[in-house]
């Protein structure tokens, strides 16, 4: 016994150890991103805000007045939910230059726009790595699920980050494991497992500093382990789906695939109106055969690669607040091809759609995000005071070898 958990105790170390700087830069954006909306609005008032006066343009209107302004770019999403105050933004995806074969370098990808007046109101790289107060927030949640790494590594960062969760989410259990009274014999064991296992709980607020991050780190971990769980586990769900993916068909069983097969069909795409009304006939169908009732509309996409249009609304047959029904159809013959909807999720569809609904904060409301912007500092906290743990027992251990000597 004493053998086995010195073993999870050196690897709760090592795992905390090099893992610690990664975990305190995702505990803290993370805690940033809980008030995302909130926070880009008030650095950027005159890009994201707007005046309510009169009715807002149609979101087919300005989607093509955009199109029209950047002949180099397409607009390939339209959000059928804008709010009266704030700047309706479109993305800009830009075409290839017949020169280069690359991409056009338009100089940003998102464009806002006066859903009032259709005025031109600004752009922004998402994501630039600038400390400019219109990318700042965009450049914080890049950093979150990507370290803000630039396109060639872009992809490494999201996979180390992916690595990080997986051993967080294993460390969760060992943590959880340490925690716990020992099995061990001696003059602890004549008092009950509940009497053993309190003062885990509750740390020494009187205790000096060694003692007092130690219990912190301690007891934060047990109030916080389930949600611990959650953000780490969701974490490789967002980041590390070679994984993710294989344990939980293992688990729950299997997964719908996110993406569909490409179209062949000829011809020209579906005007964007005409798509729109191909969408909602498909989506009354499915209404009136499942027997559900659309609440709100919420976009129209169109992938040009797979070559198909896709209407997403929120209807009484969603999950939760995060969760949506949506129809996919052929993007020039308007044929049918898929629907998404609660009738059709597996458990592992809907476990997993909790679990990015938990860790973005997108259920429950302001306590959700008051919550997760406290779990943010609770990760960074527990990451630092590990560190700090290990070193003042690390200098103990040296001074102790000294005095041998």
């Amino acid at each position: 016994m004493r053998s086995r958990r010195a073993f999870w105790v050196v690897a709760h170390r090592w795992i905390g150890l090099t893992t610690a700087l990664l975990l305190i830069i995702v505990g803290v954006t993370g805690s940033l991103l809980a008030y995302y909306g909130e926070l880009d609005r008030a650095l950027n008032p005159e890009l994201l805000t707007v005046t309510p006066r009169g009715a807002m343009i149609d979101p087919f209107t300005l989607r093509d007045r955009v199109a029209a302004l950047e002949p180099h770019g397409d607009v390939d999403v339209i959000d059928l939910e804008p709010v009266p105050d704030k700047a309706y933004q479109l993305l800009v995806t830009p075409h290839e230059d017949p020169s280069t074969g690359r991409p056009y370098d338009l100089g940003y990808d998102v464009m806002f726009v006066d859903p009032y007046s259709g005025a031109r109101l600004g752009e922004r790289r998402w994501g630039e790595a600038s400390m400019a107060r219109k990318n700042l927030m965009p450049f914080v949640y890049k950093v979150h699920y990507a370290l803000g790494l630039p396109a060639p590594l872009f992809m490494f960062g999201i996979y180390l980050l992916g690595v990080v969760a997986l051993a967080w989410t294993v460390d969760c259990f060992v943590a959880l494991y340490l925690t716990l009274p020992s099995g061990r014999r001696g003059a602890s064991s004549r008092r009950s497992y509940l009497q053993r296992l309190r003062p885990a709980w509750w740390p020494k607020w009187r205790a000096g500093p060694f003692r007092l991050w130690y219990d912190l780190h301690r007891a934060a971990g047990l109030w916080a382990w389930a949600m611990l769980f959650v953000l780490a586990w969701s974490s490789v769900a967002l980041n590390f789906t070679e994984v993710y993916e294989p344990v939980t068909r293992a688990l729950l069983g299997p997964i719908t695939p996110a993406e569909v097969a490409p179209r062949r069909s000829s011809g020209a795409v579906l005007a964007w109106r005409d798509a729109y009304a191909r969408g909602r006939e498909l989506m009354a169908e499915a209404a009136r055969r499942h027997d559900f009732h659309v609440l709100r509309e919420s976009a129209l996409s169109l992938d040009r690669d797979v070559g198909v249009y896709r209407y997403v609304v929120h209807g009484t047959a969603d999950t939760h607040a995060n969760g949506y029904t949506a129809t996919t159809f052929d993007a020039k013959t308007g044929e049918f091809v898929r629907l998404e909807w609660a009738g059709s999720q597996t458990a592992s569809d809907v476990v997993t759609s909790w679990l990015i609904a938990l860790h973005t904060a997108r259920v429950f409301g302001a306590p959700m995000h008051a919550f997760v912007c406290a779990m943010g500092l609770v990760i960074a906290m527990l990451a630092a005071s590990g560190v700090y743990v290990w070193w003042v027992k690390r200098r103990r251990r040296a001074r102790m070898r000294g005095v041998v000597a």
